[in-house]
């Protein structure tokens, strides 16, 4: 397509010269000239548009391995906790639980960071986001004593797409308050006792 356009191109002094009988003459041939060089600005201002998707591409596809080099990281030091009761210990909000059930909670918060990395390339709907965690998570009594536990430390260290994430979450958890404990559905959210972002 772009040959055939390229090419087209090249026979227009040649077809402008059979309209008008005589190639050679050179004004009109000038004319085409000024043509030729708004068509090269057009196809400048492609190429340069072309160029600067080339690099947000690239930049997004930079940020997204970085991403998953730290969430790899994340796993590989999560896992280490699991397996080492020691090592546990070290993650103080959790001192509260049994090893099995410290290690059930930091299983959810690798299920839901999974879940969160999905949903921000694309795989989930915020709608789909809500009914898996709303029927899956939250339908177990260690889901929901999670997100009431790490709800109000997650608003204040997230921002941005991950606040909204959270916001899904937080609807998530109202939902199944509503179709299985009505009467803790009218206690305050979650998300109005979480302190604002810092800045």
């Amino acid at each position: 397509m772009v040959f055939l356009f390229a090419l087209g191109l090249i026979q227009l002094p040649f077809l402008f010269g059979l309209l008008g009988g005589d190639e050679r003459d050179w004004e009109r041939l000038s004319f085409i000239g000024q043509a030729y060089g708004s068509v090269s600005a057009i196809i400048s201002a492609v190429a340069l548009a072309g160029v600067v998707a080339t690099f947000i591409l690239q930049r997004r596809q930079t940020q997204l391995s970085a991403q998953y080099s730290m969430r790899q990281h994340h796993l590989t030091l999560m896992k280490m906790a699991m397996d080492d009761p020691s090592l546990m210990q070290c993650l103080g909000e959790k001192s509260d639980f049994s090893h099995e059930e410290a290690k059930q909670q930091t299983y959810i918060n690798l299920l839901t960071t999974f879940w969160c990395s999905g949903w921000l390339v694309g795989d989930f709907s915020n709608n789909e986001m809500r009914v898996l965690l709303r029927d899956t998570l939250f339908s177990t009594e260690m889901g929901r004593q999670w997100w009431v536990r790490v709800a109000p430390w997650r608003a204040e260290a997230n921002h941005g797409r991950l606040r909204k994430f959270d916001g899904i979450i937080e609807k998530a958890y109202r939902e199944w308050l509503t179709q299985n404990k009505p009467e803790c559905a009218s206690e305050e959210p979650l998300s109005s006792r979480m302190p604002e972002p810092k800045p």
